[in-house]
């Protein structure tokens, strides 16, 4: 049997970094009254981000999965909540890896991970700038 379903990274390329129906609910409570609330999501989540990325690249090249894993779960979220859904997966896959007390392949995810968030950054640039 085939799955005709679009898989992540083709989702990805034909919507950007940010899942568009998460920024139409942000333009939404904006338009109820919430003014500038995505520009001030964006730059939050930018500013925790990078802290956070920096721990979370440590605590996996220490080998730490026990720090690793709540760093990651944090992440998850936050990345959610910004629309940046395939950088979420990422990060969910880097928790479950730290939950089940291992940091290998850690790296390469790693890796992944801050491609993704390269993009997400540049994305969430121009709506913290608007």
């Amino acid at each position: 049997m085939t799955d005709n379903a679009p898989s992540m990274p083709s989702r990805r390329a034909e919507t950007g970094p940010l899942d568009p129906s998460v920024m139409e609910s942000l333009k939404e409570l904006e338009r109820a009254g919430a003014s500038g609330l995505a520009g001030k999501m964006a730059r939050l989540f930018l500013d925790d981000a990078a802290k956070r990325l920096d721990a979370l690249s440590r605590a996996a090249a220490s080998g730490n999965a026990g720090e690793m894993w709540p760093i990651a779960h944090g992440l998850k979220s936050a990345s959610a909540n910004v629309g940046a859904l395939a950088l979420s997966k990422l990060f969910r896959d880097l928790e479950s890896m730290g939950r089940a007390g291992s940091t290998e392949g850690s790296g390469a995810l790693l890796e992944s991970i801050m491609e993704e968030f390269a993009a997400v950054r540049s994305a969430l640039l121009e709506i913290a700038l608007a």
